[in-house]
């Protein structure tokens, strides 16, 4: 899901998420303002090319996330554009980084909720 909404179920979900993902993570701004909230494991897919996130909004997440005490993971995916897991996004998607992405997400969900996807 996208950033604003994860951030939002991540942290205000009254301490029943247990684990959130976000793929494409631009306006990160709002989880900056209250990591120190959020109580779900995290991971972030981000693409390496994305004018919505660029290199200073990952190292606001990244202070963010450690002064907040979240157990985090944010993965650079190198040469994918925004939009790379979205299959009908002609000229955007990319199949090898979509599976990658869908590997680390389902291994996040299998620590934290047991299960995944088959």
């Amino acid at each position: 899901m996208g950033q604003p909404a994860c951030d939002h179920d991540a942290g205000f979900g009254g301490g029943r998420a247990l684990s959130a993902a976000a793929s494409f993570p631009g306006e990160i701004v709002a989880a900056a303002s209250f990591a120190d909230k959020i109580a779900a494991r995290a991971y972030v897919g981000m693409a390496g090319v994305d004018g919505s996130f660029p290199p200073d909004q990952s190292a606001l997440l990244t202070k963010s996330l450690r002064t907040g005490g979240v157990d985090f993971t944010i993965k650079n995916y190198v040469g994918m554009h925004h939009g790379w897991t979205v299959p009908d996004r002609d000229g955007v998607y990319d199949e090898r980084g979509d599976k990658r992405h869908w590997s680390r997400l389902l291994g996040l969900f299998s620590e934290t909720l047991g299960g995944g996807r088959n």
